[in-house]
């Protein structure tokens, strides 16, 4: 690929990195502004026994925040920095999948809030959630592979910051 091209494909990376990492840190701080909103909410979907419901929580924000802070420190750099930040975005948007599943496969009682955002809507059927993380996984996994591309492909700017 010519190398125009290459560092237009790489800007267009670090944009897109940097937006869903901005977005995860508000995400993340929103939950700890409210955070015990954030843990009822984790308590009612009935997935984490009681007595573990106030350090899974804890754990959730902490990386989320670790999370948002590695993505924007991915895009700020090259693509072996970028391949790295979307990386650890996507395996948190796998484990928001899996959590998800878990909800569609095991539901709550009643319908109740994600705790994504504080105040959040209740949800009846966790199906669309489940989706939705499916295609945010799915889209950073691509933004991951194409860091990884362009990483190796130049090899000289991989790393650059």
């Amino acid at each position: 690929m010519p190398a125009r091209a290459a560092s237009v494909v790489l800007s267009v990376l670090r944009f897109v990195l940097l937006i869903a990492g901005l977005a995860l840190l508000l995400l993340a701080l929103f939950k700890v502004s409210a955070f015990e909103n954030f843990r009822d909410a984790v308590l009612s979907h009935g997935l984490v026994p009681k007595d573990f419901v106030l350090i899974a929580s804890g754990i959730a924000v902490g990386g989320e925040l670790l999370v948002a802070i590695a993505a924007v420190w991915g895009a700020l750099g090259g693509a072996g920095r970028g391949a790295w930040g979307a990386a650890a975005l996507t395996l948190i948007l796998l484990s928001f999948l899996g959590y998800a599943t878990a909800l569609v496969v095991n539901p709550p009682p009643a319908p109740v809030s994600c705790g994504c955002t504080p105040n959040g809507a209740k949800i009846e059927s966790w199906a669309p959630v489940m989706s939705r993380n499916a295609w945010l996984t799915t889209g950073s996994s691509a933004v991951t592979l194409g860091f990884l591309w362009d990483a190796r492909s130049q090899p000289g700017r991989a790393n650059n910051v």
